[in-house]
């Protein structure tokens, strides 16, 4: 469709409840002999851990995955190996980065464990299935962000080595949400040569390059990512998918 039309409803491809939105899509190929998990993060900080296999039979109408409590709700649904380490990110600018396994794994219909302990107020807003050789890309509400390594999201040991949090701890400060910048919106792993595109409430959007974001450290303000009208504010970003038959660069 072109870029300024509604779209489709979803409901004309997905059976919604009265209430209940889309949270995340997931390509998943092979679904049938994987033996991936389905990583469950929650906004007030639960995680789940089920094996992808327990989806397999998923009708249109679709089935229970997790089970919320009261007054939460999905946040985001990561694609795992049982080998990866996986980055919680709130909106006070909070992140812990633990591994998948310290969540055991559970039947779909468990409502998880605690992921992140969170401050009062506070809310989980992403989570990244953690790459060494990738960055987080942190954006606020306000249009700022930040790149930063991901390997600065884990401890350092007197010895000289590193390692991850353990599950259900406060985290690390990631960007400082105070002033100018507002409260996170997103995060995302992002690596050079992607590109990203941003989008308010007020329905503008923006595409730029990764790369234009600055790479600096956690704990910092960031820089201006996007330029809002008055009383508008960034609530999504998407990275840019490029065609599998597009041609290679150069």
């Amino acid at each position: 469709m072109a870029r300024t039309t509604k779209g489709r409803a979803i409901q004309n491809i997905v059976e919604l409840r009265e209430g209940e939105t889309v949270r995340a899509f997931l390509p998943v190929a092979g679904f049938e002999t994987r033996e991936d998990f389905l990583f469950f993060a929650t906004r007030q900080g639960r995680v789940k851990r089920t094996a992808l296999q327990d989806y397999r039979n998923v009708n249109k109408g679709g089935i229970i995955a997790l089970n919320l409590n009261e007054g939460d709700d999905l946040v985001n649904v990561l694609l795992t190996s049982g080998k990866d380490q996986v980055m919680l990110a709130t909106a006070s600018g909070m992140a812990i980065r633990f591994d998948e396994n310290d969540a055991r794994v559970m039947g779909r219909a468990a409502a998880g464990v605690m992921g992140i302990d969170l401050a009062e107020g506070d809310t989980v807003v992403g989570a990244v299935r953690c790459d060494d050789t990738a960055d987080l890309l942190t954006i606020t509400q306000n249009g700022y962000g930040k790149r930063t390594s991901q390997a600065e999201y884990l401890v350092q040991q007197e010895d000289g080595s590193t390692r991850c949090q353990s599950r259900g701890g406060k985290g690390r400060i990631d960007i400082k949400t105070e002033g100018r910048n507002g409260p996170v919106v997103a995060v995302r792993s992002v690596r050079e040569g992607e590109e990203m595109m941003l989008m308010s409430r007020d329905g503008m959007i923006v595409r730029s390059k990764v790369t234009d974001v600055s790479r600096i450290g956690r704990n910092t303000m960031g820089v201006r990512v996007m330029q809002l009208r008055e009383e508008d504010a960034v609530v999504a970003v998407a990275l840019v998918a490029e065609p599998e038959d597009a041609p290679a660069a150069g």
